[in-house]
């Protein structure tokens, strides 16, 4: 059975739900029932339970087998060198919109407000040394803005081409996998 990438994935989770459901421990006895039912009800339970159980342990290495053949085509197909270079990407644009957080100040705002403090540290007898200006100015606001929209548009570049190969690369299941998936009434 041939499915995409992205159907592989969704139904890897499908089968890590489905496995995550706890099992039942217990088995369901009449307080009516003499010796001999409540010995027959355990050993049903337990033959049900041993069953589920051994069910379960296939549908983990069926799982486990669907991810390492998604892990294997991500690999193939460069899915893994693109969601590295998304995850740069998105670190640059971070750091980009921090520093488009601060405020610009012009220089010759920043003589303004360095002299308007001296003026007041005169007035008022204070000896300030030192004043924070921004040094972010309109020209590296702009300048790192257009950097930032270019990063996002290259963003959104590389998680078109990463939806692309997820919903073009196919893998194969073999019919085993396939038929236990059915039985389990998970495809």
């Amino acid at each position: 059975m041939n499915i995409s990438l992205r159907r592989a994935r969704k139904l890897e989770i499908k089968l890590k739900n489905f496995l995550n459901e706890s099992a039942n421990y217990k088995a369901q006895i009449r307080v009516n029932s003499n010796s001999e039912q409540i010995i027959e009800t355990l050993h049903v339970s337990r033959v049900k339970f041993e069953t589920e159980l051994e069910n379960k342990r296939k549908l983990i290495s069926a799982r486990f087998k669907i991810r390492e053949l998604i892990g294997k085509n991500n690999h193939n197909v460069g899915i893994d060198n693109l969601i590295t270079q998304r995850e740069h990407i998105k670190e640059q644009i971070v750091l980009l919109q921090t520093m488009l957080l601060n405020d610009t100040v012009e220089d010759c705002i920043a003589c303004d407000i360095i002299e308007a403090e001296r003026k007041l540290n005169e007035s008022m007898g204070k000896k300030t040394t030192v004043v924070p200006v921004s040094i972010i100015n309109s020209n590296l606001k702009s300048k790192y803005l257009l950097e930032k929209n270019s990063l996002k548009a290259r963003l959104d570049e590389i998680d078109e081409k990463i939806l692309s190969l997820n919903n073009s690369t196919t893998i194969t299941i073999d019919d085993d996998i396939k038929e236990l998936l059915l039985d389990n009434r998970l495809i």
